[in-house]
């Protein structure tokens, strides 16, 4: 396979894998989640009231931190196993599809006006999406890296 085909293969991939980060987000939404009530019971336990300001931001925090590396799992690695040079093109083109089907998701649920108004203000405006895709995309370099410094080292006298 020359590289021109793995680099398709790879944007293939990516495309898919973003169309269905809809579908993904449906199922992680609907699976019974202990994630929560672990991340409420360790904020409890490191000694902070549950009306205490601090305890809503570490909760946040190890909410976005579990669910960042839950996505960069999901995504990261498929990505990062797909291409075999560098996977910047191909999480580009995961980051557009995804970001393309959520907004058709939004503007299928709600109409074209509220549903771009909703994308905007549930996907665009919410760090912790770009927080996700970062993750995404760094998953994806490590296990990259990984892979082909392992095949490089194993060509190399």
């Amino acid at each position: 396979m020359t590289n021109e085909d793995a680099s398709r293969r790879a944007i293939l991939i990516a495309v898919a894998l973003g169309l269905a980060r809809p579908l993904v987000d449906a199922i992680l939404i609907t699976l019974p989640d202990p994630l929560p009530r672990l991340i409420v019971t360790a904020t409890l336990s490191l000694g902070y009231a549950y009306p205490d300001p601090t305890s809503h931001f570490l909760i946040w925090l190890m909410n976005t931190a579990a669910f960042a590396v839950i996505y960069g799992t999901i995504f990261g690695v498929p990505l990062g196993l797909a291409s075999r040079q560098s996977p910047f093109p191909a999480w580009g083109c995961f980051t557009v599809a995804s970001l393309v089907s959520l907004l058709a998701v939004s503007i299928y649920d709600l109409g074209i006006v509220p549903g771009i108004a909703n994308f905007a203000k549930c996907v665009l405006f919410v760090p912790e999406q770009w927080f996700f895709f970062l993750c995404i995309c760094l998953t994806a370099v490590v296990i990259a890296r990984m892979i082909h410094g392992r095949t490089r080292r194993a060509v190399a006298p």
